[in-house]
């Protein structure tokens, strides 16, 4: 183990050890924008139960606001 640490050190290290294993390295699949969006919408949906079991006021308010933030129409249009 090393001590003494700070950022460029640390990112050398990483580099460094993610050359030594390069092969074994797999690609990674990343989701659609499709299901990315389905996520999302389920995140907020279960926001919004919580905030309706019992949660403050504030905490809807901040769901909502996060909603229109995100806007719907990207939500669901791509």
């Amino acid at each position: 183990m090393v001590r003494g640490k700070n950022d460029k050190v640390d990112a050398q290290r990483i580099a460094y050890y993610a050359f030594l294993h390069r092969h074994e390295l797999k690609p990674v699949n990343l989701p659609s924008d499709c299901l990315l969006k389905i996520k999302n919408l389920f995140a907020f949906r279960d926001r919004l139960i919580k905030t309706q079991r019992g949660r403050p006021a504030a905490s809807l308010k901040q769901t909502i606001k996060d909603l229109k933030a995100t806007g719907p129409r990207r939500l669901l249009i791509s």
